[in-house]
């Protein structure tokens, strides 16, 4: 478990990272918000695909368990 304040480091290290001229310190941004906001395991994370995104929420397809589920949005996120 993370703090607020943990939370706030890691995403300004994130993007901070070197080149920054590439999409490099925004993906990872990106992938450390999505973690957090949601609670995905980072394996679940990295095989989103485009169409996983849904008006209601992010399908996730390799659960656990190996069910698929739907995990709600924020609309920040």
């Amino acid at each position: 478990m993370y703090t607020a304040t943990e939370i706030d480091q890691l995403l300004a290290a994130a993007a901070a990272l070197p080149s920054p001229d590439t999409l490099t310190p925004h993906m990872y941004r990106t992938l450390i918000g999505l973690l957090v906001a949601t609670g995905l395991r980072i394996s679940q994370a990295l095989a989103l695909q485009i169409e996983d995104l849904r008006d209601d929420g992010l399908l996730i397809r390799k659960t656990k368990f190996q069910k698929t589920r739907l995990v709600p949005l924020h609309e920040t996120a």
